[in-house]
């Protein structure tokens, strides 16, 4: 069984969800995204907050993202070997 560094693949899926985001039409005039669809799958990539309720606010998209980083980061520095990219 191949073992995996758990650091990676976390980022690996905050990156998939980023990029996911990007296909739900920002509005900036009503600053949210318009397409529920992409909020969520994005949002379920790495479980964040939009991934729920599909929660279309771009701040609260961004503020997910942040924290998921942030939680990656700190885990990093527990696990030996690994350094947040």
């Amino acid at each position: 069984m191949e073992r995996t560094n758990p650091i990676e693949e976390a980022q690996r899926y905050v990156a998939n969800a980023e990029e996911v985001i990007k296909k739900a039409n920002y509005d900036p005039e009503l600053n949210i995204y318009t397409d529920g669809k992409y909020v969520k799958m994005a949002g379920n990539t790495m479980h964040l907050v939009m991934g729920y309720d599909g929660n279309k606010s771009k701040k609260v998209c961004e503020a997910g993202f942040d924290y998921a980083k942030t939680i990656i980061e700190r885990c990093a520095l527990l696990y030996p070997g690994t350094e947040c990219a």
